[in-house]
Formats: structure tokens, C-alpha cells, sequence
């Protein structure tokens, strides 16, 4: 069930910055220069993976991948292991990355400077409690549901957190359709103190309001039907994150809002995405889950009456 759940995080985070690093230049600079980008995604316990392609201006229908590059990881200063080539600019590694360390990742492509950039993937904070909302508030379609997570934090320490809800529904993988836990489209609700605070709706958040309590609580909400629950058999996930994730995250979040109308065609300035890579472009993150057993909710029929 994860590595279908983190497949998909994963793959998205790659799409995303490839084809952002495509557009972010505006159509008509004909002498655009061609820089890499790196971008990797490191999670607490799996191998890890990289990927390297050229930045390109707008229009143009493919991305370029870099296929001849040498990449290499270093932990806490100590080279481990040198990145293997596969296909379409991918580079993996069987290596498996622990929580607590600091890994850093060198590309060296032929004629442009080395590319840098390292993370120090976090310890995953537990999820202590996880409490169903049937009914947060009735609209046309339905009526929104929610869960109430509490997670454990350090007193005094700044974390930065991803939540998702992932429900048991068939769903096509493939050509073929699975019986799985999926992530479905949950929010930071509209009265979350935390949420609020962020300024930046992308589900991304921090505890820096509760810094010095040794928990922290937020509440997601997702869509539900007009006389039932859509999904009975849910798992909540929490991803502690660095601040690059976040940062990252939010950046994204405002890059895309500031796209349409297109930026290309004047009236609106580009937003820069978030890097932490030197000599480059792209995005170094790192992240560690945790996640509940599997919460079963009734439908509480009596409680979505017509209005």
C-alpha cells in the first residue's frame, strides 16, 4: 500500500519541477542558455533516485534528459555510491537512506559547472491520534467530512509537516483495477488555526504558532456524499519534511496560481520556484512517514438529512 501511496508523491514531484523548469522562461528569449536541473526526492528507509534534464523556454514539446552524467551520494561527508543511469535521465541507487543523516548528491555534467545539494532527512513524528468528523458542514454537493489529527512533536523545535487521508476504494493502477488505500482530495480546513496562519492553501504546514508544545494538532476535510460517506475504511499519513519540502511546496503553489493567465504573454510576473541546488536548477527534499492502522467510520445516515 505505501509504495503505491509514495509512487505517486514521488512521481509528481519530478513531473512537476521538469515541466516547471520548461516554462518558467519566458517564449520569445531566443538566446536562452540551457541549464541542468537536478531534482531528487529521499524518503526515510527506501533507495533513492535522481533525475537530470536541461531547463528549456516555453513551446517546446520535450524535455531534454541528461544521460551521460556521473552522480554521486555522499553521507555525512563520506562518498557511498555512485547513481546508475536507466532510462530517460533517471539515475538509482539500491542504497537505502536513513532518518537523521545528511546526504549529499553531486552531478557532474560535461561542460557546466558540478551540481550541488545535499538534505538531512527528518525523524518521523507518530501520530498519536486520529478522530472522524462525520459532519463539518452540509453544501450543495453533500457535506464535508473531516479528521482531527494529533501528532507527537519536540518542545522547542520548528517542524514542517504533509498530511494526506487515504481511503479503501478500487481504483485503476495500470490497465488493471486494485482494491487499495488511495489518497483522496482532503484540505486543511478553512478553520484550522495552523492552516490559517500559513497564508498559503497547499496542504503544507508547520508548528511554529505551538513551538513550545509537545503536540500538534490540525484538521483536514475532504468531500463526502449527500446522504452517506463515499469511503468507510480510511489511513491517515503524516510526512515530516524538511524546509526545503516546504518551502518548495509553497512556492509551486503560488508559481501555478501566477500562470494564468499565462505569464508569456505579459501582464503577469512569474513566480520563481524554490531550488537548493547549486550550480543549477531543481530541488534536493527528504521526508519520513508515519502512518495509523486502518480507521473504520460508519455511515451515520441520520446525520446528512436533505436541507
Amino acid at each position: 500500500m505505501k509504495q503505491q501511496f509514495f509512487a505517486a508523491v514521488i512521481y509528481s514531484v519530478f513531473l512537476f519541477f521538469a515541466m516547471a523548469c520548461r516554462t518558467e522562461v519566458p517564449y520569445d528569449i531566443s538566446d536562452f542558455e540551457k541549464i541542468p536541473v537536478l531534482n531528487a526526492l529521499f524518503e526515510d528507509g527506501k533507495s533513492v533516485g535522481a533525475h537530470l534534464s536541461f531547463s528549456d523556454k516555453m513551446g517546446n514539446d520535450t524535455l531534454t534528459s541528461i544521460n551521460q552524467a556521473v552522480v554521486l551520494m555522499l553521507c555525512n561527508g563520506i562518498m557511498v555510491d555512485t547513481l546508475v543511469h536507466t532510462h530517460d535521465g533517471m539515475y538509482v541507487s539500491d542504497s537505502v537512506v536513513s532518518a537523521g543523516n545528511t546526504y549529499k548528491l553531486l552531478a557532474i555534467v560535461e561542460g557546466y559547472d558540478t551540481l550541488r545539494a545535499t538534505q538531512t532527512i527528518p525523524f518521523p513524528c507518530k501520530i498519536v491520534n486520529a478522530e472522524f468528523i462525520p459532519l463539518v458542514q452540509k453544501n450543495e454537493d453533500g457535506h464535508l467530512a473531516g479528521f482531527r489529527i494529533t501528532i507527537a512533536t519536540q518542545p522547542g523545535k520548528i517542524g514542517y509537516f504533509r498530511f494526506y487521508i487515504a481511503a479503501r476504494d478500487y481504483r485503476y493502477v495500470g490497465d488493471s483495477l486494485e482494491l487499495g488505500y488511495f489518497p483522496i482530495n482532503a484540505h486543511g480546513s478553512a478553520n484550522d488555526p495552523a492552516f490559517i496562519a500559513e497564508g498559503v492553501p497547499c496542504n503544507v504546514v508547520s508548528n511554529a504558532g505551538v513551538v513550545n508544545d509537545s503536540t500538534f494538532t490540525v484538521q483536514l476535510d475532504f468531500q463526502q456524499g449527500r446522504y452517506y460517506n463515499t469511503y468507510r475504511l480510511y489511513s491517515i499519513y503524516c510526512l515530516t519534511v524538511t524546509k526545503e519540502f516546504y518551502e518548495y511546496e509553497r512556492s509551486s503553489y503560488i508559481y501555478n496560481e501566477s500562470r494564468y493567465p499565462e505569464f508569456s504573454f505579459g501582464g503577469v510576473s512569474p513566480y520563481n520556484l524554490y531550488s537548493n541546488v547549486e550550480g543549477g536548477y531543481g530541488a534536493f527534499l527528504s521526508f519520513s512517514s508515519h502512518n495509523t492502522d486502518t480507521i473504520p467510520v460508519s455511515n451515520h445516515m441520520s446525520s446528512f438529512a436533505p436541507f
